[in-house]
């Protein structure tokens, strides 16, 4: 399952309707504006992941920011909170590498909606794409939890994030820093190379 796949799933499968009524849009449309602004998002999104400390950044914002709050919630769409973390987010990818100027084009052809409002809900879709990348990290980060800390650590844990980023900062101030190294790159690949969907939308 991709990033597009869970954030379809959401909210009881209404995530789509529910952006679109945000974006004033019908939820066919929204899904199609959030494929293609996952898609602007990726090259970003990945170069922010790959730059130096980005495996931490990533994994304090995992544990902090509450982005998986809005795939449950309806009133995600309105917390301002979860708008101004994804602000500070998209500030963070973007300052990393451009967005997609073709697939933004793209999301703009399919909604009919002027530029300068996709360009605002770009906070939202980075919001969701976090979301996603919460709840599939979940699993794999908890295994490497668990390899630091024990089985009933690992499962017992609120989320993993938090833990994982306080273990792999303590294994750098006791000189191991390679091996902790090792682990977050080896979490970071894995969470850049997760598909964006299983199944393409077409516009």
């Amino acid at each position: 399952m991709g990033l597009y796949d869970v954030v379809a799933a959401a909210q009881g499968g209404r995530c789509f309707y529910n952006l679109g009524r945000r974006l004033q849009i019908d939820e066919v449309r929204a899904s199609r504006v959030a494929w293609h602004l996952m898609r602007a998002l990726r090259p970003s999104f990945e170069s922010w992941l790959s730059r130096p400390g980005g495996g931490y950044l990533l994994l304090e914002s995992l544990g902090e920011d509450g982005f998986e709050r809005v795939l449950h919630e309806t009133a995600g769409f309105t917390d301002s909170r979860i708008r101004d973390r994804g602000y500070r987010l998209v500030s963070q990818w973007i300052a990393s590498a451009p967005l997609d100027a073709r697939e933004l084009a793209l999301a703009e052809s399919a909604s009919n909606l002027p530029r300068e409002t996709l360009m605002r809900s770009l906070p939202w879709v980075a919001a969701l794409m976090m979301g996603a990348v919460h709840r599939l990290a979940d699993k794999p980060l908890r295994l490497t939890l668990e390899r630091l800390r024990g089985k009933r650590f690992a499962e017992h844990v609120a989320t993993p994030y938090l833990a994982l980023l306080k273990e792999l900062s303590t294994s750098d101030r006791q000189q191991r820093p390679v091996a902790a190294g090792g682990r977050l790159d080896s979490i970071v690949a894995r969470l850049a190379g997760t598909r964006l969907s299983g199944q393409a939308v077409r516009a």
